[in-house]
């Protein structure tokens, strides 16, 4: 049983405990490689056909109680691997990890520019293996952002097309909900929500202060946090149904960071998508874990560019700081 396991493994000392986790991680990699290729295999043979399903979703679901999440990530990485090889030799070595094939696989399904990824699939692949995972990440996402160029402004776009809201009574309660909208409305609403907030919580450190004297513990404050924003949300339909008819809003200040320039060398300050050993054997023995090396980045000269908008003229930036 498990509690037996876990005496057996307290009598490991601190060497052998290290091993047998090496030993057990390089077993998981080579395992996810060969689950990616039997699901590669299961769907371009319609073997789930055979087993009563309609498409591989279903097989996958009935044969291991998967998520939806589990069965979506399984069949990404099953056609990254199929598609590049590569990836697939490097995981099923020891190489990678499972968390880089799980990147490269989200970029991979871009619809945008997931085909272009052959292009750099090596160098990033060498990536994967030489960079912690944060940097990894970094540089796949940089080279995703140059590669899908427009990928930023048409999101913008469908979110504000698909823009909804929504109340509906749910027992003696409401639930409301919102999504959607651009820079300009989110600007609004995070703006005007934490100024109500924020009077909430004066309001309840007011309370406080009366009934038990100045600077007492914050665990007497009379509403919780979650409370505080309900009530404050509350607040907001109401002071708004009391407003006159003709009332104007105060002008809303955006300060839009825009960089100087939009493709600059950044990529290439963290890892430029040239093989950082050109030339150079792949480092490690198949069958052994790389040790991950950390990479140093060029300090960032300057700082971006802030644009002052008010809500009548709009920026194409895609971030912005209220």
């Amino acid at each position: 049983m498990f509690a037996d396991l876990v005496e057996d493994l307290m009598g490991l000392d601190e060497g052998a405990v290290t091993e047998r986790f090496r030993e057990l991680e390089l077993r998981r990699r080579r395992d996810e490689a060969e689950l990616a290729a039997l699901v590669a295999v299961a769907e371009a043979r319609g073997v789930y056909a055979a087993d009563g399903h309609l498409t591989v979703k279903g097989w996958l679901r009935a044969n291991a109680n998967w998520s939806p999440a589990e069965v979506n990530a399984a069949r990404r990485s099953a056609r990254l691997l199929n598609n590049h090889p590569s990836v697939g030799d490097a995981l099923l070595q020891g190489h990678i990890g499972v968390a880089q094939v799980s990147e490269l696989a989200r970029v991979r399904a871009n619809p945008r520019c997931g085909d272009e990824l052959g292009d750099v699939i090596d160098q990033l692949v060498d990536y994967a293996e030489q960079l912690a995972y944060p940097a990894f990440c970094k540089v796949v996402k940089r080279w995703e952002n140059l590669a899908d160029a427009d990928g930023a402004h048409h999101d913008a776009e469908v979110t504000n097309e698909r823009r909804t809201a929504s109340i509906h009574p749910v027992d003696a309660g409401v639930d409301l909900r919102a999504s959607g909208g651009d820079a300009i409305s989110t600007g609004w609403l995070t703006k005007i929500f934490d100024q109500f907030v924020e009077d909430e919580f004066r309001a309840d450190v007011n309370a406080r202060d009366e009934q038990y004297g100045l600077n007492a513990a914050t665990s007497l404050l009379p509403r919780t946090d979650a409370q505080r924003r309900f009530d404050a949300l509350v607040t907001i339909f109401r002071t708004a149904s009391a407003m006159p008819a003709d009332a104007r809003l105060p002008e809303l200040v955006l300060n839009l960071v825009v960089p100087q320039e939009r493709f600059d060398h950044e990529l290439l300050a963290t890892a430029s998508l040239t093989p950082p050993r050109a030339g150079g054997p792949r480092a490690g023995s198949p069958g052994s874990m790389r040790t991950c090396c950390g990479s140093t980045a060029r300090p960032r000269t300057g700082r971006p560019s802030t644009v002052t908008t008010s809500s009548a003229r709009r920026s194409p930036a895609t971030s912005a700081e209220w």
